[in-house]
């Protein structure tokens, strides 16, 4: 789960990314409120291959990528597969006042292994580990809001991430298979930008007026996830299971006006969530399934910092779905799914933020979908619809404000609860097949969103 984080999704030797909509609540928990982009790594192969990619563009842009997959060695039962990549641009940033075009560069490494075991004769095990160094410049922000910028001090946007998850699926029973995914997570976060976005000859007459900014965190977390599966030769399909993750940043903020310390955080955040789940898959009738799904999660946090605030909220969360499919004839399908979905609540951590909006509450999201997938001319046209309505309760929205006159450090960023959100919108696709080497496809969709009261 690199939920906060993001970078270390880097897409070298990557096999899919599924973007999932609606609420995945029951299987994935508070951080998949509205949906869900799963990144797949490719796994490895039982047959011996290479791969070596070099990359080269303009904007500075080089690259050298390389993966070695097969199976091990001797009498051990399983395959491994190593990915190593670097990667290097000027960015897209020219700095007129330095005179440079590589203060906003990208400089990112990424390493990553997955090893496949049969420990056994009903045992399996998938061990998975990466680390990714992103040092890049960050030097975004221009007064005449173009590519050029006037920033005497640079900053950065630097992160160091590694990973580690083991995923064992034990199938020794009749009646069901067990899984247990443990994953452990550390990233240290740099991040520094010049606050007044200029410099002493730009800003002429208003000068010396000399911002800059700088943030660094260290985010651990740890989870297990343990879950019983019903046997794939079962009548009924059900899954129940047990999750907990442990989360703990810490961070610091740094801001200077002329060079001298005027803004000084230091804080201190952890929360444990754990949850139980559950999933019931029915064939109702043969052309009708019916599945069901509950999940109930109890988070507890604290907060500390070094201006004194202190606060220690415990919530309750659960989320719910159902869902109805049909097959309609041999070539279509329909179905009606309902959910509930739910984002803990958390803390906005910064020198600026003001007291009343350090701490924002959890949002549920309740939906509906209704769709249609059909296909005809043997198979050679094939197409879908969906219609879905999306309700939120206290919406965990970014908003941002500058808190002092003439000091732009005191521009904040930060999550507050709204009252109400509504999401709505339908989308289709269609597919033909003109031949068997030629197809022609099309999407369509509209979506209205707004916030409410």
């Amino acid at each position: 789960d690199l939920s906060g984080v993001g970078i270390p999704a880097t897409l070298f030797d990557i096999e899919q990314i599924e973007v999932l909509r609606g609420p995945q609540g029951v299987a994935y928990g508070a951080n998949a409120l509205a949906g869900l982009i799963a990144v797949r790594s490719r796994a490895p192969t039982e047959r011996f291959e290479a791969q070596l990619q070099a990359d080269a563009g303009d904007y500075g842009l080089l690259g050298l990528g390389a993966v070695v997959s097969g199976p091990l060695a001797g009498s051990i039962d399983g395959a491994y597969r190593l990915v190593a990549q670097r990667q290097r641009s000027n960015g897209f940033r020219r700095n007129r006042f330095l005179g440079r075009n590589d203060t906003n560069d990208l400089d990112e490494t990424t390493l990553r292994g997955r090893l496949r075991l049969a420990a056994g004769e009903n045992l399996t095990a998938d061990l998975i580990a990466f680390w990714v160094d992103t040092d890049n410049g960050y030097d975004a922000f221009s007064i005449d809001n173009s590519r050029v910028t006037l920033s005497d001090k640079p900053g950065r946007d630097a992160q160091r991430s590694f990973g580690a998850s083991a995923r064992l699926d034990y199938g020794g029973w009749r009646w069901a298979t067990l899984r247990s995914v443990s994953a452990v997570a550390d990233s240290q976060i740099d991040y520094a930008f010049d606050g007044d976005w200029g410099n002493d000859v730009a800003w002429g007459e208003n000068g010396p007026y000399d911002f800059t900014s700088e943030f660094a965190r260290q985010r651990r977390s740890l989870s297990q996830d343990i879950r019983l599966s019903s046997a794939p030769t079962s009548l009924l399909d059900w899954t129940v299971g047990a999750y907990a993750l442990r989360l703990t940043e810490e961070g610091t903020q740094l801001d200077r006006y002329n060079g001298d310390t005027f803004r000084d955080l230091s804080s201190d955040y952890r929360a444990v969530n754990t949850a139980l789940y559950g999933e019931l898959s029915y064939d109702w009738r043969a052309d009708t399934t019916v599945s069901l799904g509950a999940r109930a999660e109890r988070r507890q946090a604290q907060y500390r910092d070094s201006d004194g605030e202190a606060l220690a909220p415990t919530e309750s969360l659960w989320g719910a779905s159902a869902t109805l499919r049909r097959a309609w004839g041999p070539q279509r399908t329909v179905y009606a799914t309902v959910g509930r979905g739910y984002k803990a609540g958390g803390f906005n951590i910064g020198a600026a933020i003001p007291l009343a909006e350090r701490e924002y509450t959890a949002e549920y999201l309740d939906s509906a979908e209704v769709g249609l997938r059909t296909s005809g001319l043997e198979g050679r046209l094939s197409g879908s619809v969906a219609v879905f309505w999306m309700e939120r309760r206290d919406q965990q929205v970014e908003s941002s404000t500058q808190l002092v006159l003439g000091d732009p450090l005191s521009f904040v960023y930060f999550t507050d609860n709204a009252a109400r959100g509504r999401n709505r919108g339908v989308e289709a696709a269609l597919d033909w097949r003109l031949t068997p080497r030629w197809s022609l496809g099309g999407s369509a969709g509209l979506l209205q969103a707004t916030y409410r009261n």
